[in-house]
C-alpha cells in the first residue's frame, strides 16, 4: 500500500509521528512523509530506509493574517505534491495532528484518508467544524487514549470508535548510549550520574507546577532534582526552592534519553482543568517505563495505567505529604515499581493494532 504521512510540523519533535512512520515502513508500505522540518539525524535514517520525504518550511507567523497566509501557502504546496505523488485508489493520506488536518480540510475529501488526531481540541470551535467535515469520511481515526476514543465518537456521532494508537515511541534502544557532554555541563553531568536523580522531562510551563513536588524533594533530602526540556520562566522560580536544582534545554530525540537512563524516579504532571490534560497520552510514561523507572504523577484519568501496571504512584499534589509519602513508598519497593514499569511499556503493541486497521483496508 501506498501511504503519505502529512503533518504539518518538525519530525523529530513529534515522537508519535515517527512511530507511525517507521511502524509503516517495517510493515512494508511505501510510505513517504510531508512535514515542516527534519534534522540531519533523521534524515540520514529515513535514507536507511528509502523513505522519501518533502519539506515545507514553517515561517513560524504568530499575527492572524501572516499565520492565515502561511497556512495557505502550507496547503497549496501539499496539494502540488499529492498531485504529483497520488497515483490511484490504493494510495492513502496519513494526516498527523489537528492543525494538519485544519490546513488541509474538505480538499482531504479528493483522497482515501486516514486521520490520527493527537489533541482533544475541546474549546477550539474552528478545528472542531473542520474534524465535524472530514472525520466520518476518513477510512480509519486513530487517537492516543481510550477516554478520548469515546469522546470523539460521542462528539461527531461516529458508526465506529475510533482505534486507540497510545504515544509509545516506536523503539528505545534502553542500551544506546549518546554524548551527552554536548548538551550538558561537566559539573551538570557529573552530580546526575554520582546522584539519585528525580526527572522531570517535558515543557516547564506555569500551568503544570512543578513546586509541590521540588519542596518534597528538598525537604527529604538525598535527591537531585533535574528539569529537562523548554522553559517559560518558571526555572528561577524553582530554584528558589532547590538552588541545587539542574536545568537542561531541550535535548533532540533520541538523544535526550541519555537523561532518562541516568534517573531514578521520574515525574508526571498534568493540569486537571481541561479535558484533554485531564485525559492526557504522554509518550514520557513509555520511555520512563523502557527504561524501568518507576513514576510519580497527579492522580487523574489518563494516568491511571501507571497504577493499573504498578509502574508508579498518583498523588495528592497538593499535599506534599502525599509526594513524600510516594518517594519512600517507591524507594522501599524500587524493583517492583521498576518492574511495573517495564510491563506498562510492553503492554502496548501499536504495531500490532495499525497492522489490523490497515488490513481491513484493501
Amino acid at each position: 500500500m501506498r501511504i503519505i504521512i502529512v503533518n504539518k510540523e518538525i519530525l523529530q519533535n513529534r515522537p508519535p509521528v515517527l512511530s507511525t512512520l517507521l511502524s509503516l515502513s517495517d510493515l512494508g508500505h511505501d510510505v513517504s512523509i510531508v512535514c515542516v522540518d527534519i534534522n540531519e539525524y533523521w534524515k540520514k535514517e529515513l535514507a536507511k530506509r528509502d523513505i522519501e520525504y518533502y519539506i515545507i518550511p514553517d515561517k513560524k507567523k504568530r499575527d492572524k493574517i501572516s499565520k492565515i497566509i502561511e497556512y495557505l501557502g502550507f496547503k497549496r504546496k501539499v496539494l502540488s505534491y499529492l498531485e504529483e505523488k497520488v497515483g490511484d485508489k490504493h494510495t492513502f493520506l496519513w494526516v498527523i495532528g489537528g492543525n494538519t488536518i485544519y490546513c488541509l480540510g474538505d480538499s482531504l475529501k479528493r483522497y482515501n484518508y486516514i486521520l490520527q488526531i493527537q489533541e482533544l481540541h475541546e474549546n477550539d470551535v474552528s478545528y472542531q467544524r473542520v474534524f465535524a467535515k472530514v472525520i466520518n469520511e476518513a477510512k480509519a481515526v486513530f487517537v492516543n487514549e481510550y477516554n478520548r476514543a469515546i469522546l470523539y465518537q460521542c462528539w461527531y456521532n461516529m458508526k465506529k470508535r475510533p482505534y486507540v494508537i497510545p504515544n509509545k515511541p516506536y523503539f528505545i534502544d534502553t542500551n544506546s548510549t549518546f554524548d551527552l557532554s554536548l548538551y550538558v555541563d561537566a559539573d551538570s553531568l557529573k552530580r546526575i550520574k554520582n546522584s539519585k536523580v528525580i526527572l522531570f522531562q517535558g515543557q516547564i510551563v506555569s500551568y503544570r507546577d512543578l513546586s509541590p513536588y521540588i519542596r518534597a524533594v528538598k525537604e527529604l533530602g538525598g535527591y537531585q532534582i533535574v528539569l529537562l526540556g523548554n522553559e517559560y520562566g518558571m526555572v528561577d522560580k524553582y530554584r528558589l526552592l532547590d538552588d541545587s536544582l539542574i536545568y537542561i534545554k531541550r535535548i533532540p530525540a533520541p538523544h535526550y534519553l541519555g537523561i532518562t537512563a541516568l534517573s531514578h524516579i521520574c515525574l508526571i504532571t498534568y493540569d486537571p482543568h481541561t479535558l484533554n490534560n485531564a485525559y492526557c497520552a504522554p509518550n514520557k510514561i513509555f520511555e520512563y517505563g523502557a527504561f524501568g523507572k518507576p513514576m510519580i504523577g497527579n492522580d487523574i484519568p489518563g494516568l491511571k495505567v501507571v497504577e493499573k501496571h504498578h509502574a508508579g504512584l498518583l498523588v495528592d499534589e497538593e499535599n506534599i505529604i502525599t509526594i513524600k509519602d510516594a518517594l519512600v513508598a517507591i524507594e522501599h519497593e524500587y524493583r517492583a515499581f521498576s518492574e511495573g514499569a517495564n510491563l506498562l511499556y510492553d503492554s502496548v503493541d501499536n504495531y500490532s493494532t495499525i497492522a489490523s486497521v490497515l488490513s481491513s483496508l484493501k
